[in-house]
């Protein structure tokens, strides 16, 4: 008889559940026992009882995991400048990453810097466990890190930040690596500093490289020009000792574009090593048998992960008398095989050199020895959905039988009862099938010397039952082209795609979903406390038998292996003017036929882009493509514009721009700019001409700068048109983008609020002063702006 029964912490009765189940000789049985949908957290124990005559009586505590619900957030870019619109999507699934179906709304709420909220759903309703809104930031808003909550029942599910800034999207990055790997021995830092436009060209500039040593002091500074790539040698001023095997050091690294003077500045965290490899002991169990060889590896390694071959020193275990030379191998390993007397309780592995002063130690325990028998389960095929999956089972004593157990998602799919007729080898096929996704362990046990021993298997399927796949037509495009988007699912599920400029990585990746964040959610809903010398503990599973077998407390050899698991056309007198910095913010249905295929004309920059996506059916559950797309958009004759977002009236400024061309041969390129509605002043030049026109030599897949000096005359917006040609006009490229005008003087603010409220539906007029009074306020400069939000509170 079983029983499962449970209490709050108050001593009240939650839980009695009692089942009779007859399990004969030889047998395996599985009793599903049904929970109730709504359990508190408490104190819950499973009892079994042997009956008719049978005497046995086992109690084992249960752990009760009772978040059943969370989610993700997905936003369209991870910074806004104010004004802008942020989109985003709320995903919440279950422990099987399905819509959970009790779940029909959750609560949404939207934080500013000071944790007001700005605004709130209360009842959001999910489709498709999905919840898809925005927010129109005001273009007086608060800067700083902006907060998203999702909330289920008054607690919190998940929640993401974005940032509010006024910043400029640069088109170039820099990234700051260590040349060769840093050790002690070299008393320096040599670096190398790659500097590209996000479609691949080189960036010419300056570069300032800092070096903070000990306590954050300036120990070193060097300043050099780059063209998109550069190596410098950092010589520490005084000797840079690391105390421990590694430490870090901070470079500071900032790289000005030389013709617009955009700065782009990198903190870099740079390791330190000791010494030029590090060493790992890779033991066939966590604890030795006294009395019985114990195998171990030496393991070591450059800091890079290649192996470290031909490494020479001592190895030592006093415990055993145990001395020798060890050379490591082309593997990197020095193999070892230690006898350990019955009277041996502990061994310390010690290895050293003489040559740099290395020095490595680590302690192995015994355990009780209850048998020298093990089992080892060993993977013979692909893991493949739908096929069988071949596992060798090998034990030293020959079997009478022994069990399997299937785990996944915390429960167990499958078990069987094997007779292998006393071999010592048995080759167990078993169906890999949709239970098993996204990840699955396998178990087996028998019994040996009335001691229990088992061996596992992790299984990793790198899908989800909702097998989503997403794919383009082309990897590189013309701006304003179009591309085919190719979808394949479960017919009828939702998906949710989006599309982003690379170079918004700058500032943060957290934006956005990925299969990483999915597997860590995955991980969450059954994550157990890992226990080295209980593997059924560290499974979620707990083990009782008859009092005379005892359990093996150490994993069987096996352990030591590790796991093993194996169109529009872009015409040439156009105006390239849509410059998102994220599109495709897109929701679909894939077709009863289990596809879906649209066509998306890409926006006018010159950059690359991130494509991803992810579908979510109510019966299979979420799916998402493993990594994001990469796709450019370039073509072979273009500019780049490096505008400000904002200038002031009658500023004068430099207007930057840069043409690439990436034809064989160089070419006299025409520049014009035009003078748009009379809104700016070409400086040098006739106040009443409308465009001014410029002519530069652009070798081949060389940025050449070109630049027009300019003032505004009016505040508002100012267009900014330009347009290139080269080969007699064969060639051309256009573009046009919009810059803020604003007043010369300091922008002010002032804020009324008002607060409404009705008891029932209603319309009412309210009549508000807008007579503000600004002393000496800029002509034109004044802007009254009036913001509703609503469900501010919830009644």
């Amino acid at each position: 008889m079983l029983r499962i029964e449970g209490h709050t912490e108050d001593g009240q009765n939650v839980l009695n559940i009692t089942k009779s189940v007859d399990v004969r000789k030889q047998m395996n049985r599985v009793i599903n026992f049904n929970m109730p949908k709504y359990l508190s957290t408490g104190y819950y124990k499973i009892t079994i009882d042997g009956q008719r005559g049978f005497s046995f009586h086992k109690e084992a505590d249960l752990v009760y995991l009772s978040k059943t619900v969370s989610g993700l957030i997905q936003i369209d870019k991870p910074v806004f400048k104010p004004g802008d619109t942020v989109q985003f999507r709320v995903i919440v699934l279950d422990t099987e990453l399905k819509p959970p179906s009790r779940v029909k709304t959750v609560q949404v709420m939207i934080r500013d810097p000071q944790n007001n909220v700005v605004r709130q759903w209360s009842s959001a309703r999910l489709y498709a466990g999905v919840f898809e809104n925005n927010l129109q930031i005001a273009p007086t808003s608060m800067l700083g890190m902006w907060n998203i909550s999702v909330l289920e029942d008054g607690e919190v599910l998940v929640s993401k930040t974005f940032e509010v800034k006024k910043y400029v999207l640069y088109s170039f990055d820099v990234e700051v690596v260590p040349t060769v790997i840093p050790l002690e021995k070299h008393q320096s830092l040599n670096l190398t500093i790659a500097a590209n436009y996000h479609f691949g060209k080189p960036v010419k500039g300056h570069v300032k490289v800092e070096l903070y040593l000990e306590d954050d002091k300036r120990d070193q500074v060097k300043e050099f020009d780059v063209y998109g790539m550069g190596q410098v040698k950092l010589q520490y001023a005084d000797f840079f000792t690391v105390h421990q095997d590694w430490e870090d050091v901070r470079v500071k690294t900032t790289f000005v574009e030389q013709y617009t003077s955009r700065t782009v500045v990198k903190e870099s965290q740079i390791t330190v090593y000791k010494h030029p490899y590090r060493v790992e002991l890779i033991k066939e169990s966590p604890q030795f048998r006294p009395g019985k060889p114990f195998k171990c590896t030496l393991q070591f390694r450059y800091h890079d992960g290649t192996p470290a071959k031909g490494v020479t020193g001592k190895v030592e275990v006093m415990e055993v008398g145990y001395e020798t030379t060890g050379t490591t191998d082309d593997k990197g390993r020095i193999l070892l095989e230690l006898s350990p007397s019955d009277s041996t309780d502990t061994m310390v592995i010690y290895f050293s050199t003489e040559d740099d002063g290395f020095f490595f130690n680590e302690q192995v325990d015994k355990v009780e020895v209850l048998t020298d028998a093990y089992l080892k389960l060993e993977l013979k095929s692909p893991i493949k959905l739908n096929r069988k999956l071949r596992l060798m089972v090998t034990c030293n004593e020959r079997m009478t039988f022994f069990m399997y157990y299937i785990v996944s998602k915390g429960n167990i799919i499958d078990s069987g009862f094997m007779r292998p007729n006393r071999q010592n080898k048995y080759l167990l096929e078993l169906d890999a099938t949709e239970k098993m996704i996204p990840k699955a362990k396998i178990i087996v046990a028998t019994v040996a010397k009335q001691t229990l021993i088992n061996d596992f298997m992790d299984i990793d399927f790198e899908e989800l039952h909702n097998n989503f796949e997403l794919s383009i037509d082309k990897r590189n495009v013309k701006p304003g082209q179009q591309i085919e988007l190719r979808m394949s699912g479960r017919p009828g599920a939702y998906v949710g795609l989006a599309a982003y400029d690379k170079s918004l990585l700058y500032y943060n990746a957290n934006h956005d979903i990925f299969w990483e964040d999915v597997m860590q959610l995955f991980d969450g809903f059954h994550a157990i406390e890992e226990n080295e010398f209980d593997m059924f503990h560290s499974t979620g599973l707990l083990v009782r038998t008859l009092d005379v077998i005892k359990f093996q407390g150490v994993p069987s050899k096996s352990a030591r292996a590790g796991l093993q698991i194996y169109n529009p056309i872009h015409q040439s007198n156009q105006y390239r003017t849509n410059f998102l910095e994220s599109w495709l913010w897109k929701n679909v249905t894939i077709s009863r036929s289990g596809t879906r295929t649209i066509y998306e004309v890409v926006p006018d920059s010159t950059t690359t882009w991130y494509l991803t996506g992810f579908s979510i059916d109510p019966v299979y559950g979420l799916g998402i493509i493993k990594k994001p797309f990469q796709f450019t958009t370039i073509q072979p004759f273009y500019i780049v514009d490096s505008l400000p977002n904002s200038i002031k009236r009658g500023e004068v400024v430099e207007l930057h721009f840069t043409l690439f061309n990436n034809f064989h041969t160089e070419y006299i390129a025409e520049v014009t700019l035009h003078n748009v509605f009379h809104q700016m002043e070409f400086i040098g030049r006739p106040m009443e001409d409308l465009s001014y026109t410029k002519s530069v030599s652009v070798p081949s897949r060389v940025g050449v700068p070109i630049s027009f000096l300019v003032k505004a005359r009016k505040l508002g917006e100012m267009a900014v048109r330009v347009n290139t040609t080269i080969k007699a006009g064969k060639e051309f490229d256009a573009l046009e983008k919009v810059i803020r005008v604003t007043p010369e003087s300091l922008l002010q603010h002032k804020i009324d609020s008002w607060f409404f409220c009705f008891d029932i539906y209603a319309n009412d007029t309210f009549f508000i002063n807008t007579d503000f009074k600004w002393p000496k306020s800029d002509e034109g400069s004044e802007k009254i702006e009036l913001r509703l939000n609503r469900e501010y509170h919830k009644m």
